[in-house]
């Protein structure tokens, strides 16, 4: 199996990798019987090998988006949401991934400039403020989101370090100074209608010597179109022979049924 390094290196492996491993998946016997179930059981690990290394692939080429994020941002001293949504199409994202993701320019506020931060914010966006309302040392807020559509128009504002998942991942790429892959988390904050994804952060530092971060660029993926693009990829042709269910802290992260189309949200 291919090796990566980035955000799965020093044998830490992202968490989306071990549950495949211990994922359910069976043999979906829906439409026809197969005889052969040697087969299908050698053809069921091939393409679970498959699917880890399109994966593994994918989280490099998301690596690479951060990268170019900071590279943009460091060689700026301020960057209007204009600029940035410019910068983000010109990587053609969308071309280069079947897959649902947003990448956001997010800042970092210190509890003594919330306010004057706010203000500043305000001068392109009218009603911007950081939320949810909290008091804190310091905050993460998303200031950009791009691509950018309604349906996220809920970001703007909110405060990476008032969620657990969120802190715990900018704090660790403040440290490390590299990106850093986030567990998985619910994106919209909605238990009801959850949207599983992850984040992919990297510090904008203004003097790395004096570890003083000025603000971080991070890639959403939803783990729905990405896991079906990679489970579809890595199948081929034999995707509607099998089902997948993949479960983290007591959830359904996915669940493919090709017989069934059960699980296939669209956002």
């Amino acid at each position: 199996m291919k090796q990566s390094s980035g955000l799965v290196s020093d044998g830490k492996k992202p968490i989306i990798i071990l549950l495949i491993a211990f994922s359910i998946v069976t043999i979906a016997l829906a439409d026809s019987i197969y005889e052969d179930f040697n087969k299908l059981d050698e053809e069921l690990k091939q393409g679970l090998d498959k699917m880890t290394d399109a994966l593994v692939d994918r989280l490099k080429d998301y690596e690479h988006v951060v990268y170019a994020g900071r590279g943009f941002n460091a060689g700026s001293e301020k960057i209007s949401f204009e600029e940035w949504d410019v910068f983000i199409k010109s990587l053609e994202l969308s071309n280069r991934f079947d897959d649902s993701i947003t990448v956001s320019y997010v800042g970092y506020v210190n509890s003594n400039n919330k306010e004057n931060f706010e203000l500043e914010m305000q001068k392109e966006m009218e009603n911007y403020e950081i939320i949810p309302e909290s008091s804190s040392e310091f905050y993460f807020p998303i200031k950009y989101i791009s691509p950018y559509s309604e349906e996220l128009e809920f970001l703007i504002g909110y405060d990476n370090a008032f969620e657990e998942k969120r802190r715990l991942c900018t704090l660790e790429s403040i440290e490390i100074k590299k990106p850093v892959l986030s567990e998985i988390l619910i994106l919209n904050q909605d238990i009801e209608d959850p949207i599983y994804a992850s984040l992919i952060c990297h510090t904008i530092f203004s003097d790395i010597e004096k570890n003083s971060p000025e603000g971080f660029v991070t890639l959403a993926f939803r783990y729905d179109p990405i896991l079906e693009n990679v489970f579809e990829e890595s199948f081929g042709s034999d995707a509607d022979k099998f089902q997948m269910k993949i479960e983290y802290e007591g959830r359904t992260v996915y669940d493919y049924n090709k017989s069934t189309n059960f699980g296939k949200n669209e956002f």
